[in-house]
């Protein structure tokens, strides 16, 4: 595929330019003060690291095989990188650029995803059928939680206490408690007739600011359905 991202102006709807990355780019994250772009290239196994103030790479970081989705820590301190191929979250420096430190979370993660306290991070273990919190101060698994299943995309409360999660062959999400570990309950979707040998259903998500509507989209009826929880 094309080896850029193009950045788009939302109110005149127009793209502005395409910025030339690493080969194959696959996550995108923008660091909290909205001055840097991260963006993992899983053909090179790179991160390119970009102003948005000059919309060009300023920094490229060599990372381990296969990254996935990556997440600026709330802080803006780091730049966390799952690592399909090697079963690892690779931690940046967002001072010197460099890998400051490696952390094992199950086999085959996919997603990071930072919680509101700053001091937390979940991470996806499609390989293990679970889910991982590293603390980032200790810079280690910290907790786990079995999700029965292959999780695909997460996404939290505003305030922190839930997580909500899809599941491939799950026609809906689940709904964990953070700061129980552990899944209280699940919202199902009616099920098309038709079947995926892929386990395509519910993929992606997201949480209203105010925390009560999950968003969730459907790979088998083509839409996006708003859950009141």
């Amino acid at each position: 595929g094309d080896n850029f991202i193009s950045v788009v102006d939302i109110q005149a709807k127009q793209k502005i330019t395409d910025i030339t990355t690493g080969n194959k780019p696959h996550g995108l994250a923008v660091s909290p003060d909205g001055n840097l772009i991260a963006v993992s290239n899983e053909g090179d196994n790179t991160v390119s690291i970009i102003s948005t103030s000059s919309n060009k790479v300023i920094q490229t970081v060599q990372v381990g095989n296969v990254p996935h989705q990556l997440s600026f820590s709330l802080d803006g301190k780091y730049i966390l990188i799952a690592i399909n191929a090697e079963h690892k979250v690779d931690v940046i420096s967002t001072v010197s650029y460099k890998i400051v430190h490696s952390v094992s979370v199950g086999r085959n993660p996919h997603i990071v995803l930072p919680m509101p306290d700053g001091k937390n991070v979940w991470v996806t273990s499609e390989g293990d059928n679970k889910i991982v919190r590293i603390n980032l101060d200790e810079m280690k698994v910290v907790a786990e939680i079995p999700v029965f299943g292959f999780p695909r995309v997460m996404t939290a409360t505003p305030d922190g206490k839930f997580i909500y999660l899809t599941i491939r062959w799950l026609q809906g999400v689940v709904k964990i408690d953070a700061g129980q570990n552990k899944i209280i309950s699940w919202i199902q979707l009616p099920f098309s007739e038709k079947f995926d040998d892929e386990g395509k259903a519910a993929h992606g998500l997201s949480v209203s600011p105010d925390g009560k509507v999950v968003y969730l989209t459907s790979q088998f009826s083509d839409d996006v359905t708003a859950i009141d929880v």
